[in-house]
């Protein structure tokens, strides 16, 4: 089995929403339950509703970039993609391609399906580079008909 994706996945996928969500999700809760506590600068209510802003447009950010972010692991027959509660297994010939995004330090890998499937038609996932260039060479007979497209 190879690991395809990055070992970041899990941390941007579910630590860092999860902290956003119940941290900062608790602190503008209180911001707005504890006003006069919290002092004349956070106590303001007009810094309450700009935390809460803040806070919705962090959530709209995560739900649209690191919720699409999937885990992918491959062996010579089938590629297994998993969001780290349910993982479905797909074969190599559904794959109708695979698209690279340079992002610096990251590369967006993007798997385009056949046909739309539970996680969609599309899938979304940090590539480990090493593991899948080497992964895309021991298997090129299998991806062939991604060339040709």
């Amino acid at each position: 089995m190879h690991h395809l994706s990055s070992s970041w996945t899990i941390f941007l996928r579910l630590f860092l929403p999860v902290f956003w969500f119940v941290f900062f999700g608790c602190f503008t809760v209180a911001m707005f339950v504890f006003k006069e506590e919290l002092g004349p600068v956070l106590g303001n209510p007009n810094a309450a509703w700009i935390f809460l802003g803040c806070y919705l447009a962090g959530v709209v950010i995560i739900y649209f970039s690191l919720w699409r972010l999937y885990r992918v692991d491959a062996d010579d027959a089938y590629v297994y993609v998993t969001n780290y509660l349910k993982t479905y297994k797909y074969p190599f010939h559904q794959i109708r391609k695979i698209e690279e995004q340079d992002l610096g330090l990251f590369s967006l890998m993007t798997l385009r399906f056949n046909q739309k499937f539970t996680f969609g038609k599309k899938i979304f996932f940090l590539a480990r580079k090493k593991n899948l260039q080497a992964f895309l060479e021991a298997n090129a007979d299998m991806l062939g008909h991604l060339s040709e497209s």
